[in-house]
C-alpha cells in the first residue's frame, strides 16, 4: 500500500466516522426535538404525537416500497445493472 492510498483510506475513514456521528446525533435527537417543540409546538404533547405519526408512517411506507422494489428489480433483471452502477465509482480511487 502506497503512502497516498493509505492517506486516502484514512481520510475517507475519518469522513465516514464524522458523517455517521452527525447523522446519529442530528437525525435521532436534534431534529425530532426541533420538530416537536418549534415546528408543531409541544405544549400539550401534540409535537410528540405528530413526530411519532410522521416517523412511523415513513418507516412503514419505506418497508413496503423496499420490498416491492426488491421484487421488481429481481424479476426484471435490474439487479445486475444496478450492481454494476454501484461498483463503477469505486475504481476512481485506485
Amino acid at each position: 500500500m502506497t503512502g497516498s492510498s493509505r492517506r486516502t483510506i484514512v481520510a475517507w475513514t475519518l469522513y465516514d466516522f464524522a458523517n455517521s456521528a452527525f447523522s446519529a446525533i442530528v437525525y435521532a435527537t436534534v431534529f425530532p426535538a426541533y420538530y416537536a417543540n418549534t415546528v408543531v409546538g409541544n405544549a400539550d404533547g401534540r409535537g410528540d404525537f405528530w413526530w411519532g405519526l410522521v416517523d412511523g408512517n415513513h418507516r412503514f411506507a419505506a418497508a413496503i416500497v423496499r420490498g416491492d422494489a426488491t421484487i421488481l428489480a429481481n424479476c426484471s433483471g435490474l439487479v445486475e445493472e444496478l450492481q454494476g452502477l454501484r461498483a463503477a465509482p469505486s475504481g476512481m480511487f485506485k
